[in-house]
Parts: structure tokens; C-alpha cells; sequence
């Protein structure tokens, strides 16, 4: 295997345009001149945010770096050069041109995100080569389950990103450490699609290295790496034992928490990412929710407001821990009504926000 490991995705290093390729199967063609992946890496940062949105991906303005240090001032920032700027982080994306020279005229520095997932019809595969990547591509190929060569951008932190067209009959999720479409753990591989996002070229990265692209065509994303088909089982009307799958109760509970999660804004995402945390983890302690279900939720939702995904795991566990340790189930249903006449949201205490948050900061 050669270094930086393209023998394993089997790139076939031919050349890109000036443009990024369009999503696989429209009717948009990229421009293929000589040189093109040189041509992105040395153009402006909205020249190229302005390409990438005429080719049809959703792109978000994301923090660069500024005297070595990330350009949102914060000494103690734990995604530094990654995080979004907007409000609504990835949520925000979009490919209007108006709107794109707006945020690089108010943060003309700022280092380009491009959405994954539905809004650009792109899945990335994040391959972090000197933290197991190398070796996970080693034992995908092996297996019998090579990537297929498609366009490649170098990340700044050594590693790479595999762009490829997302399925147009299944939704891709984000996952860490392994693909959707497999169990078995793979250090050093991610999966951003749906709700997530990956920096591009010519951004560049916490250690002062531009992200560039090493060219490709892209490909659609090999069946054996989709999301699983799950068989439709109808909710259960009582608690399942030991939480094997979501109750309805607990899933209107999950649901209500994701909205509110990826709704929070810089500065206050971590303390409502374990509030969120808390509140499920009483549901989780009660067997309303499936722990793994409630975990991966959070990470995807979390990681698409910005917040970094080593922070983001440690918040969710420690609040799990801390709700588990006071588990709640949903009351029996009451025939009082409230004194205008009208009957309370079940479950609607649980969900406060503000229920068990010191508990839950006490116990992480």
C-alpha cells in the first residue's frame, strides 16, 4: 500500500475541473481542464465557496484560523478552524450565491463547509490515516470491500476525504468508526451524510495546512456502504422490556430533543446538549429508549451545530449517566384537566430542558 494510502480507495488521480464534479447522475457536467484541483487550492476562499455552490453543493461559512489561532477569538476552542458561523450552523448551507457573498464579505477569512447528505447529494468518507484510517482501508480491501477510486481532497490533518454520490433511495447517516452499511468497528473512518458537514479546499486547517484537492471523478457510493434496511416494527403500546426498541412515548420524546439540540446556538451548546442528554437518560433508566438509538442521535444532531465530536461524546455520556440514575416512565394517563379545561402534554415535565439539569452537570 502506498503512502497516504491511495492504493486501498483505488484513486485513479486523473484530473478535475475548476469546478467540483457534479452530484453523480445530473445533468450539470463539470468542466474537466488540466489542473483544475491546483486552480482550487489557490483561488480565493469565495471564488471557490462560489464554485462549489454552482455545481449544486450547500456550502456554510466555518471558522478559519488567524494568527495560529481559530479566528473566533476563544482561547479554550475545542474545534478550532471546524466550527460553524452562522447561527444555525449546517442548517444553514446553502448554494445562493447572494447569500454566500454576504457571509464572506462579513468573514472574509472564513474556511468553507459543504453539507453532506440530502441538501448537496454528497456522502464524505473521513478517513483520518494517522489515527487507524490506514489500517481500517487495509482491512476493508482485504474483506473484499474496497472503496472505489472517486474525487479526493488531501485534509490538513493528513488525512482524506472521499466524496461520493449519496444514494438517491436511502438517507446516509453520519458515523464514527465505521460505515453504515457495517458493525464491525474501523478506527479512523467517519461517515458524514445526512445533518453533517466536512471543510474543503482552499480552507485551511488548525495546523496551518491548506486542505487541496488530488483529483478524481466522483462515484456513487457502493451499495454495501448504505444504511441497512430496517424491518418496520409498529411501536410498542406498553414499555418494551429492557428498552430493545423506542416506545412511542420515548420516540416523540427523542424527536422533541433532536429539534431542540440542533436549534442551539454557540455558547450554549454544550449545557443544552446535556440537558438533552439528562432528559433521555431518565427515559433510557425507564426502558423507554435504546441507549445506542439515544447516542447516535445526539452525536449526529450535536455535530451539526459545530461542536466537536470528542466533546460532543463526552457531554451525551455524562448525561446518559446522569438520567439513567434516576429513571422515569411515563405516568398513567389522568382524566383532571388543567384549570382552563385542557388536558397537560404527556410526558411534557420530562421534557423540560430545565428538569434534572443540576443533577445532570453534578453527575458529569
Amino acid at each position: 500500500m502506498s503512502r497516504g494510502g491511495s492504493q486501498a480507495v483505488g484513486h485513479n488521480g486523473g484530473d478535475v475541473s475548476t469546478r467540483p464534479a457534479p452530484r453523480h447522475g445530473s445533468t450539470t457536467r463539470g468542466p474537466s481542464s488540466p489542473g483544475a484541483e491546483a486552480a482550487l487550492t489557490r483561488c480565493s476562499l469565495l471564488d471557490a465557496a462560489l464554485a462549489y455552490a454552482e455545481a449544486g453543493w450547500a456550502v456554510l461559512p466555518v471558522a478559519g484560523m488567524r494568527g495560529g489561532r481559530c479566528a473566533c477569538g476563544r482561547g479554550s476552542c475545542e474545534n478550532p478552524a471546524k466550527h460553524p458561523l452562522s447561527r444555525r450552523g449546517v442548517h444553514d448551507a446553502t448554494a445562493d450565491a447572494v447569500l454566500i457573498r454576504e457571509w464572506w464579505r462579513r468573514w472574509p477569512t472564513a474556511n468553507i463547509g459543504i453539507a453532506t447528505g440530502a441538501p448537496s447529494g454528497l456522502v464524505v468518507v473521513d478517513v483520518d490515516l494517522p489515527k487507524g484510517g490506514r489500517e481500517s482501508l487495509r482491512a476493508m480491501k482485504d474483506s473484499g470491500r474496497r472503496l472505489p477510486s472517486t474525487l479526493t481532497a488531501c485534509t490538513g490533518g493528513g488525512g482524506l476525504h472521499l466524496f461520493y454520490a449519496g444514494p438517491q433511495l436511502a438517507r446516509v447517516p453520519n458515523a464514527v468508526g465505521r460505515l453504515p452499511g457495517g458493525g464491525e468497528r474501523l478506527p479512523g473512518i467517519d461517515v458524514r451524510g445526512d445533518g453533517g458537514y466536512v471543510v474543503a479546499p482552499p480552507s485551511v486547517h488548525a495546523s496551518g495546512t491548506r486542505y487541496r484537492w488530488r483529483g478524481g471523478t466522483l462515484a456513487p457510493l457502493p451499495a454495501w456502504a448504505w444504511p441497512r434496511p430496517r424491518r418496520q416494527r409498529p411501536f410498542p403500546t406498553t414499555s418494551p422490556v429492557s428498552g430493545a426498541i423506542a416506545s412511542a412515548y420515548g420516540a416523540a420524546a427523542l424527536a422533541r430533543q433532536l429539534v431542540a439540540v440542533r436549534s442551539l446556538a454557540v455558547g450554549s451548546r454544550n449545557d443544552g446538549l446535556n440537558r438533552a442528554a439528562f432528559s433521555l437518560g431518565r427515559l433510557v433508566g425507564g426502558g423507554e429508549l435504546p441507549e445506542s438509538l439515544v447516542f447516535e442521535a445526539l452525536l449526529s444532531a450535536s455535530m451539526a451545530t459545530g461542536l466537536g465530536e470528542g466533546e460532543a461524546e463526552r457531554t451525551i455520556r455524562s448525561g446518559l449517566g446522569a438520567g439513567r440514575a434516576v429513571p422515569r416512565r411515563p405516568a398513567p394517563p389522568r382524566r383532571s384537566t388543567d384549570g382552563d379545561g385542557r388536558r397537560g402534554a404527556p410526558g411534557s415535565e420530562l421534557l423540560d430542558p430545565t428538569a434534572g439539569a443540576g443533577a445532570a452537570r453534578r453527575k458529569g
